[in-house]
Protein backbone atom coordinates (compact mmCIF):
# COMPACT_ATOMS: atom_id res chain seq x y z
CA UNK A 1 0.00 0.00 0.00
CA UNK A 2 1.31 3.45 -0.94
CA UNK A 3 1.97 5.99 1.81
CA UNK A 4 1.01 9.60 1.16
CA UNK A 5 2.08 12.91 2.71
CA UNK A 6 -0.04 15.95 1.95
CA UNK A 7 1.27 19.51 1.81
CA UNK A 8 -0.89 22.54 1.12
CA UNK A 9 -0.74 26.08 -0.17
CA UNK A 10 -4.10 27.84 0.25
CA UNK A 11 -6.49 25.95 -2.06
CA UNK A 12 -3.78 23.74 -3.57
CA UNK A 13 -2.45 20.57 -2.04
CA UNK A 14 0.66 18.62 -2.89
CA UNK A 15 0.87 14.89 -2.31
CA UNK A 16 4.10 12.95 -2.18
CA UNK A 17 3.98 9.20 -2.62
CA UNK A 18 6.21 6.75 -0.76
CA UNK A 19 6.38 2.98 -0.75
CA UNK A 20 6.14 2.81 3.04
CA UNK A 21 5.77 4.88 6.20
CA UNK A 22 9.44 4.24 6.95
CA UNK A 23 10.44 5.77 3.61
CA UNK A 24 8.33 8.83 4.35
CA UNK A 25 9.94 9.30 7.76
CA UNK A 26 13.40 8.93 6.23
CA UNK A 27 12.66 11.58 3.60
CA UNK A 28 11.42 14.01 6.25
CA UNK A 29 13.70 13.15 9.16
CA UNK A 30 15.00 16.74 9.30
CA UNK A 31 11.53 18.33 9.26
CA UNK A 32 9.02 18.53 12.11
CA UNK A 33 6.30 16.53 10.35
CA UNK A 34 3.27 14.67 11.65
CA UNK A 35 2.78 11.84 9.18
CA UNK A 36 -1.01 11.85 9.52
CA UNK A 37 -1.51 14.12 6.48
CA UNK A 38 0.57 17.00 7.84
CA UNK A 39 -0.09 20.30 6.02
CA UNK A 40 2.77 22.67 5.26
CA UNK A 41 2.39 26.11 3.74
CA UNK A 42 4.47 26.53 0.60
CA UNK A 43 5.46 29.62 -1.30
CA UNK A 44 5.28 29.59 -5.09
CA UNK A 45 9.05 29.12 -5.24
CA UNK A 46 8.91 26.21 -2.79
CA UNK A 47 6.15 24.68 -4.87
CA UNK A 48 8.26 25.04 -8.02
CA UNK A 49 11.19 23.37 -6.27
CA UNK A 50 8.96 20.50 -5.10
CA UNK A 51 7.60 19.91 -8.60
CA UNK A 52 11.10 19.96 -10.08
CA UNK A 53 12.32 17.51 -7.44
CA UNK A 54 9.35 15.26 -8.21
CA UNK A 55 10.12 15.33 -11.94
CA UNK A 56 13.80 14.61 -11.36
CA UNK A 57 12.91 11.69 -9.09
CA UNK A 58 11.62 9.81 -12.14
CA UNK A 59 15.23 9.47 -13.33
CA UNK A 60 13.95 9.70 -16.90
CA UNK A 61 16.62 10.60 -19.45
CA UNK A 62 16.05 14.10 -20.82
CA UNK A 63 14.11 15.31 -17.76
CA UNK A 64 16.53 18.11 -16.91
CA UNK A 65 16.21 19.44 -20.46
CA UNK A 66 12.42 19.36 -20.13
CA UNK A 67 12.60 21.23 -16.82
CA UNK A 68 14.86 23.85 -18.42
CA UNK A 69 12.24 24.30 -21.15
CA UNK A 70 9.43 24.57 -18.58
CA UNK A 71 11.34 27.26 -16.69
CA UNK A 72 12.27 29.17 -19.83
CA UNK A 73 8.80 29.09 -21.40
CA UNK A 74 6.87 29.87 -18.22
CA UNK A 75 5.23 26.64 -17.04
CA UNK A 76 5.27 27.80 -13.42
CA UNK A 77 3.68 31.18 -14.14
CA UNK A 78 1.18 30.31 -16.90
CA UNK A 79 -2.58 30.15 -16.26
CA UNK A 80 -4.32 26.83 -16.91
CA UNK A 81 -7.06 28.40 -19.03
CA UNK A 82 -8.20 31.65 -20.56
CA UNK A 83 -11.62 31.81 -18.90
CA UNK A 84 -12.17 28.44 -17.24
CA UNK A 85 -10.49 26.54 -14.38
CA UNK A 86 -7.40 28.01 -12.69
CA UNK A 87 -7.29 31.04 -14.98
CA UNK A 88 -4.72 32.96 -12.97
CA UNK A 89 -0.94 33.31 -13.02
CA UNK A 90 0.48 30.02 -11.77
CA UNK A 91 -2.78 28.21 -12.42
CA UNK A 92 -1.17 25.66 -14.74
CA UNK A 93 1.15 24.27 -12.09
CA UNK A 94 -1.71 24.24 -9.55
CA UNK A 95 -3.89 22.32 -12.01
CA UNK A 96 -1.07 19.86 -12.71
CA UNK A 97 -0.59 19.29 -8.97
CA UNK A 98 -4.33 18.76 -8.56
CA UNK A 99 -4.56 16.16 -11.30
CA UNK A 100 -1.45 14.42 -9.94
CA UNK A 101 -2.88 14.31 -6.42
CA UNK A 102 -6.25 13.09 -7.67
CA UNK A 103 -4.81 10.36 -9.85
CA UNK A 104 -2.53 9.15 -7.04
CA UNK A 105 -5.56 8.95 -4.72
CA UNK A 106 -7.71 7.13 -7.28
CA UNK A 107 -5.00 4.58 -8.06
CA UNK A 108 -4.44 4.02 -4.37
CA UNK A 109 -8.17 3.70 -3.67
CA UNK A 110 -8.82 1.19 -6.46
CA UNK A 111 -5.45 -0.58 -6.16
CA UNK A 112 -4.37 0.13 -9.72
CA UNK A 113 -0.70 -0.58 -10.37
CA UNK A 114 0.58 2.43 -12.27
CA UNK A 115 4.32 3.21 -12.09
CA UNK A 116 5.08 6.21 -9.90
CA UNK A 117 7.08 7.90 -12.66
CA UNK A 118 4.15 7.48 -15.07
CA UNK A 119 1.80 9.32 -12.71
CA UNK A 120 4.30 12.16 -12.39
CA UNK A 121 5.13 12.50 -16.07
CA UNK A 122 1.52 12.31 -17.27
CA UNK A 123 0.28 14.82 -14.70
CA UNK A 124 2.94 17.46 -15.29
CA UNK A 125 3.16 17.02 -19.07
CA UNK A 126 -0.49 16.58 -20.07
CA UNK A 127 -1.02 20.34 -20.54
CA UNK A 128 2.38 21.45 -21.78
CA UNK A 129 0.57 22.85 -24.82
CA UNK A 130 -0.69 25.64 -22.53
CA UNK A 131 2.74 26.92 -21.53
CA UNK A 132 2.83 30.57 -22.60
CA UNK A 133 -0.43 30.12 -24.52
CA UNK A 134 -2.39 32.82 -22.67
CA UNK A 135 -1.18 36.35 -22.08
CA UNK A 136 -2.68 38.98 -19.78
CA UNK A 137 -3.32 39.12 -16.05
CA UNK A 138 -5.97 38.82 -13.34
CA UNK A 139 -8.10 36.33 -15.25
CA UNK A 140 -8.22 38.46 -18.40
CA UNK A 141 -6.26 36.59 -21.03
CA UNK A 142 -6.03 36.32 -24.80
CA UNK A 143 -4.28 33.78 -26.98
CA UNK A 144 -0.59 34.30 -27.57
CA UNK A 145 -0.47 33.98 -31.35
CA UNK A 146 3.26 33.33 -31.28
CA UNK A 147 2.52 30.07 -29.48
CA UNK A 148 -0.68 29.19 -31.34
CA UNK A 149 -4.01 27.88 -30.10
CA UNK A 150 -4.33 24.66 -32.09
CA UNK A 151 -4.02 21.21 -30.59
CA UNK A 152 -4.20 19.96 -27.05
CA UNK A 153 -3.43 16.38 -26.07
CA UNK A 154 -1.52 15.66 -29.25
CA UNK A 155 0.44 18.91 -29.02
CA UNK A 156 1.34 18.22 -25.38
CA UNK A 157 2.50 14.77 -26.48
CA UNK A 158 4.63 16.24 -29.26
CA UNK A 159 6.29 18.68 -26.85
CA UNK A 160 6.96 15.98 -24.24
CA UNK A 161 8.48 13.66 -26.85
CA UNK A 162 11.07 16.30 -27.70
CA UNK A 163 12.69 15.58 -24.35
CA UNK A 164 11.50 12.22 -22.99
CA UNK A 165 11.05 8.70 -24.26
CA UNK A 166 7.55 7.78 -23.10
CA UNK A 167 5.89 4.46 -22.40
CA UNK A 168 2.77 3.55 -24.34
CA UNK A 169 0.64 4.16 -21.24
CA UNK A 170 2.13 7.63 -20.70
CA UNK A 171 1.49 8.56 -24.33
CA UNK A 172 -2.16 7.53 -24.12
CA UNK A 173 -2.72 9.28 -20.80
CA UNK A 174 -1.38 12.55 -22.21
CA UNK A 175 -3.01 12.30 -25.63
CA UNK A 176 -6.48 11.35 -24.40
CA UNK A 177 -6.73 13.20 -21.09
CA UNK A 178 -9.57 15.32 -22.56
CA UNK A 179 -11.76 12.25 -22.97
CA UNK A 180 -14.98 12.98 -24.81
CA UNK A 181 -13.77 16.54 -25.46
CA UNK A 182 -10.84 15.28 -27.54
CA UNK A 183 -10.75 17.03 -30.90
CA UNK A 184 -7.30 16.19 -32.24
CA UNK A 185 -7.70 12.38 -32.29
CA UNK A 186 -10.30 10.05 -33.76
CA UNK A 187 -13.20 8.66 -31.75
CA UNK A 188 -11.98 5.12 -32.46
CA UNK A 189 -8.51 5.91 -31.12
CA UNK A 190 -10.11 7.37 -27.99
CA UNK A 191 -12.32 4.32 -27.47
CA UNK A 192 -9.34 1.99 -27.97
CA UNK A 193 -7.28 3.98 -25.44
CA UNK A 194 -10.13 3.95 -22.93
CA UNK A 195 -10.19 0.15 -22.98
CA UNK A 196 -7.36 0.60 -20.48
CA UNK A 197 -8.99 1.80 -17.25
CA UNK A 198 -5.72 3.46 -16.23
CA UNK A 199 -6.03 5.84 -19.18
CA UNK A 200 -9.72 6.45 -18.57
CA UNK A 201 -9.15 7.14 -14.88
CA UNK A 202 -6.60 9.82 -15.77
CA UNK A 203 -9.34 11.60 -17.73
CA UNK A 204 -11.61 11.34 -14.68
CA UNK A 205 -8.83 12.83 -12.53
CA UNK A 206 -8.60 15.78 -14.91
CA UNK A 207 -12.37 16.29 -14.78
CA UNK A 208 -12.39 16.18 -10.98
CA UNK A 209 -9.56 18.69 -10.81
CA UNK A 210 -11.14 21.06 -13.34
CA UNK A 211 -14.74 21.00 -12.14
CA UNK A 212 -14.63 20.15 -8.45
CA UNK A 213 -11.31 21.44 -7.13
CA UNK A 214 -10.48 24.58 -9.07
CA UNK A 215 -11.93 28.03 -9.22
CA UNK A 216 -12.47 30.51 -12.06
CA UNK A 217 -10.89 33.90 -11.46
Amino acid sequence: MKFLIKHSESDSEFIEEFESEEAAYEAYQDIDVTIERKKMEMTKEQKREKVIALLLSTNREGMQELINWMNEKGFFTSPAAMSHHSNYDGGLVDHSINIYNTYVKLCNEYKLEVPRETKIIAAFCHDLCKVGLYIGENGRYVYNNSVGSQGHGVLSLVITRRFLKLTELEEKMIQFHMGMYTKDSSRKDLEDAFNDIKVKLFYFADEIACHLMEKIN
